[in-house]
């Protein structure tokens, strides 16, 4: 199932700008119609740490500018295994952006969430800078704590340890936990940093 359209109001502060609660009646609402369905927000399930909008208009005396994803695509649970590359469109022709989805062939192979990605632009922000570093340096005590029982490993005596310790301390699996643990330090990092922008965005905007 999918049900797709404009909201006229978001589920989310993060999908507003400024930021305020929509009316509790409208969420409730909204809440039984997603239960009763089993229906999920595609694009933000597809996107959970990011900020974007589909409508722009102003507001007040000073006619200030505000922000809105009011455009949304729910799907099932069952249906969202068959979809993916959830976007949203620039249109020029309309004060709202368009939704997007593709729903792939249901005959074809199932596919993973694909490679996760890093956001490269907070890679000199300090707070991903002292977080990554501090993880690299736990992962070079681990594997080097391997290697040296890894050397031991002839001696008599001690292959219960070493099959222990590579039960818990396996060099790939502690390479994936350095992996997973780097692209959450960069979602957390990322989500610092367009609170920064926002605020000198809306400083600028006082100073204009």
């Amino acid at each position: 199932m999918v049900i797709l359209g404009d909201w006229n109001f978001v589920e989310d502060q993060i999908d507003r700008s400024p930021q305020h609660a929509d009316d509790r009646g409208v969420m409730r609402e909204m809440t039984k119609l997603k239960a009763s369905l089993e229906l999920t927000d595609g694009w933000r399930k597809a996107n959970p740490h990011t900020r974007s909008f589909t409508w722009e208009g102003t507001t007040g005396n000073n006619r200030r500018s505000i922000f809105s994803r009011i455009d949304r695509i729910y799907i099932s649970d069952t249906t969202w295994q068959s979809t993916n590359e959830y976007k949203i469109i620039n249109c020029d022709v309309s004060d709202h952006d368009g939704i997007a989805m593709t729903i792939r062939n249901a005959t074809a192979p199932k596919t993973g969430t694909g490679e996760p990605k890093l956001n490269l632009k907070i890679l000199n922000h300090p707070e991903f800078t002292e977080e990554a570093l501090r993880l690299l340096r736990k992962l070079e005590r681990k594997l080097q704590k391997y290697d040296k029982m890894e050397i031991k490993k002839s001696k008599p005596g001690r292959e219960a340890a070493l099959t222990n310790l590579r039960s818990h301390c396996n060099p790939q699996k502690l390479w994936h936990e350095y992996k997973v643990s780097i692209i959450r330090v960069s979602g957390k990092a990322t989500q610092t940093r367009r609170k920064e922008i926002s605020i000198i965005r809306k400083r600028a905007e006082k100073e204009v």
